[in-house]
């Protein structure tokens, strides 16, 4: 998972400050910044440095912050698609797409069904056509 974007992230600071009970003019002058900086950082027009980011979580100073800042601070690393899954693949004798599961069945299998299952399955689909 990437490191969530400027954009990302304001909304979220302005719902921590929100919740916290803080106006932008109260939070700006905590930090020594101007309402308007503050303003156009929680839309998502400004950046902030790391330092910035943690400061101005510390000043909202409530426990979603805290976890919030936790969040950001992790090392976010995308866990590696399993072999098997990546491996092409067959269903109903047709070759599926790569790390996808097949339309037809909603199953990603090895090889295809025998032709007695296939045989089966169309024998139960004309019993139920026929029953309409």
């Amino acid at each position: 998972m990437a490191r969530p974007s400027i954009s990302e992230i304001g909304p979220n600071l302005a719902r921590l400050r929100d919740s916290a009970g803080l106006k932008q003019a109260e939070l700006a002058a905590r930090l020594t910044m101007s309402a308007p900086s503050l303003s156009r950082v929680e839309s998502g027009e400004r950046p902030l440095a790391p330092d910035e980011l943690q400061s101005l979580l510390a000043s909202i100073g409530t426990e979603d912050a805290l976890r919030f800042s936790e969040y950001l601070g992790r090392d976010w690393q995308e866990l590696p698609v399993p072999l098997s899954i990546t491996q092409n693949r067959t269903c109903f004798g047709k070759p599926t797409r790569q790390a996808s599961l097949c339309d037809a069945c909603s199953t990603v299998t090895s090889k295809p069904p025998s032709r007695s299952v296939s045989r089966s399955i169309w024998a139960r689909f004309n019993q139920l056509r026929a029953s309409f």
